[in-house]
């Protein structure tokens, strides 16, 4: 997120304001962020980009992202099912702020989120960029159809 607004011209430490995080620590990759400075993250920035399309832009960048052998396991996944399955079994790497149920019917795959630390005014950009990612991640690897918000259950 921090790329994606610094390409934007926000200056980081503008973007970090409030956060208790500053940018020399967190390139190291030893800064482990608390849900409340990320969230603090997500408003300074949707107060500094002003645009609708800045969760889209985030959401399409997370993965298959950097997370290990979770990383691996989503770029081997047979099929979409599994990959779905990894998400939600694996909620607290891939989405920490929602955790993640997987439904299934005759006819459609069902996914809920459920707010894990009170994402209050933060939740439409937080759903916008975990649907932007899973939808990205199925077109990327899969070669599947775009993923309709008509589809998937919030």
């Amino acid at each position: 997120m921090i790329d994606l607004a610094s390409s934007r011209g926000v200056e980081k430490h503008r973007l970090l304001r409030h956060t208790g995080l500053f940018y020399e620590d967190i390139i190291t990759g030893n800064v482990i962020i608390s849900p409340e400075q990320f969230l603090q993250l997500i408003s300074n920035t949707r107060k500094l980009l002003k645009g609708d399309d800045v969760s889209f832009l985030f959401g399409h960048r997370l993965f298959p992202g950097n997370c290990g052998n979770l990383t691996e396991a989503l770029l081997c996944s047979g099929n979409l099912y599994q990959a779905l399955k990894m998400f939600c079994s694996n909620y607290l790497t891939t989405s920490p702020l929602l955790a993640m149920h997987m439904d299934m019917d005759d006819q459609f795959c069902h996914i809920r989120f459920f707010d894990t630390c009170g994402i209050q005014e933060n939740e439409r950009f937080v759903l916008d960029t975990m649907m932007a990612a899973i939808s990205q991640r199925t077109r990327i690897f899969h070669k599947l159809p775009r993923i309709s918000h008509r589809t998937l259950s919030l």
